[in-house]
């Protein structure tokens, strides 16, 4: 058995640190305890939905009876409340059809509806004819009618629109389908503005 050696008895060193000054590992930090400046941020990188650098389109196409919201809006009340504006007002909601717009925006309580800033109404115009457009018309301003009285934004729902001359889709505000008309542009109904 091997003898262990005496050792001198430590003596007590005080510290040239004032005494205010902790270990790193003494603090305690929360998410909430940060300037809401700093959390609005986070919850923007988070939860916004930008182009990447390849041009992807940043819209949240709905296609269900619902939109399964980030699990950050799960994390506690206080994020949710500061979280939920920024996911609905800075994110595009695309809905491939009239019905669909209807579901996604009846599925939403009047705090998401009041936050919802953008919904694209993109619909198929493969046979364009002034019947067609004149149904487009009339399907959205039966959901403008239906959410009239709510805390949806009347200028939130836009449509997708081709118009003669144009390489791209537009989007306009329900009420400006108004400016415009079908006529034949080459041998082709077209949009004009009228």
């Amino acid at each position: 058995m091997a003898k262990r050696r005496p050792t001198a008895p430590r003596r007590h060193q005080r510290s040239s640190r004032p005494a205010a000054i902790g270990r790193a590992s003494d603090v305690k930090t929360c998410f909430l305890d940060l300037p809401v400046e700093i959390r609005n941020s986070v919850y923007t990188l988070a939860l916004v939905n930008d182009k990447d650098p390849n041009g992807y389109d940043p819209e949240i196409t709905y296609t269900r009876r619902w939109i399964p919201e980030p699990a950050l809006l799960r994390a506690c009340r206080q994020i949710r409340d500061e979280a939920l504006p920024v996911f609905y007002g800075a994110n595009i909601f695309q809905c491939l059809s009239t019905h669909n717009a209807i579901q996604f925006l009846r599925g939403l309580t009047p705090k998401k509806l009041a936050a919802l800033r953008t919904v694209h109404c993109t619909l198929s115009s493969g046979n364009l004819s002034a019947n067609y457009f004149a149904n487009l018309k009339s399907q959205m301003q039966n959901i403008v009618g239906i959410f009239r009285g709510s805390s949806l934004r009347y200028d939130a729902i836009q449509v997708a629109i081709l118009v003669a001359g144009e390489d791209h889709c537009r989007f306009v505000l329900c009420h400006e389908l108004e400016d415009y008309e079908v006529r034949i542009v080459g041998c082709r109904d077209m949009l004009v503005q009228k």
